[in-house]
């Protein structure tokens, strides 16, 4: 493969991986306004899409390192980690810094879309803990039992409960 060739996979690569966190960006926004709206059929869905951008990314990531892999040469000294920015030395100043530049954006919309993911996940926790303690003061001879549809009783691990009733 030629030195062009490479480039052009490899912002490919890191365009599509920073489209890919821009998306999930999106749908994270969307599985917020569906909690706190109380769609949960939304949220599922929402969640189901954030899975399918996740394994996309995941074999973005996995290509891009193949072919990093691919482009590893014997120039760097035995101790010298093979990192991304070895890599993008061999490019010619102007590629190499636009290859940078969308590595850093990538990175940069990875964190935005961390932080977000981990407010979610905190928000999400501190609702199922409070419907817990609420079920548990209201009926505390059934704690720990929750019932289904039918009036079976189902695993009370809290991962999904909706409440139609008011106390």
């Amino acid at each position: 493969m030629t030195q062009e060739e490479l480039y052009e996979k490899c912002a490919g690569v890191l365009k599509a991986q920073l489209e890919t966190l821009r998306r999930i960006s999106l749908i994270q926004q969307k599985i917020k306004d569906a909690a706190l709206n109380k769609k949960w059929v939304d949220f599922e869905g929402g969640c189901r899409s954030a899975d399918e951008c996740s394994k996309r990314l995941s074999d973005l990531e996995k290509e891009r390192f193949f072919l990093m892999e691919g482009a590893k040469t014997g120039n760097l000294k035995s101790r010298e980690k093979f990192n991304f920015y070895s890599f993008t030395n061999d490019f010619p100043k102007e590629k190499r810094a636009g290859l940078n530049d969308l590595r850093r954006a990538v990175k940069h919309e990875a964190s935005r879309v961390r932080f977000t993911n981990d407010a979610l996940n905190r928000y999400l926790n501190s609702q199922i803990s409070l419907v817990s303690g609420v079920l548990e003061a209201a009926f505390p001879d059934r704690r720990g039992v929750i019932y289904g549809r039918k009036g079976k009783t189902r695993n009370s691990d809290m991962r999904s409960i909706v409440l139609n009733r008011s106390f």
